[in-house]
């Protein structure tokens, strides 16, 4: 955990409507609540932070909101309204799990570091999809 007992950074989004604050990357619920979590709450929300950060920049780059929704345990960011439709991911160690609407999660695995390359890869996956979906 930081030296500091709050992550926030004067940026806060969430009153204006956002799920996930584009300035400390915590969820509406977190924010709100932050006062009342346990010093174990607040460590596992400081732990998340980096991975939802980047999620913020890849949210950012395809021009799309972000949510976060939990499932089997495990963190997934949601994004809506992006150019490819709607999906969620999650890091795995090989690279990032995608998932959209129903359908079971696909691994997508490669080098890419930046949001922006991942944007373009995840773009040209979702969209290839949905053309053999609507083929088939």
């Amino acid at each position: 955990m930081s030296g500091s007992d709050s992550p926030c950074v004067a940026l806060c989004s969430t009153a204006l409507g956002d799920n996930v604050c584009r300035g400390c990357a915590r969820s509406y619920t977190e924010v709100a609540c932050w006062s009342a979590y346990t010093h174990e709450e607040k460590a596992a929300v400081w732990q998340a932070l980096p991975e939802r950060h980047f999620c913020l920049e890849l949210a950012r780059t395809l021009r799309c909101t972000l949510a976060l929704e939990q499932m089997n345990g495990h963190e997934w960011a949601v994004f809506s309204g992006a150019p490819c439709g709607c999906f969620a991911l999650r890091r795995v160690p090989q690279g990032m799990l995608l998932r959209k609407g129903a359908a079971q999660a696909a691994l997508v695995s490669g080098g890419w570091q930046d949001a922006y390359e991942w944007a373009r890869v995840l773009i040209k996956i979702l969209r290839d999809k949905g053309e053999n979906h609507g083929a088939g």
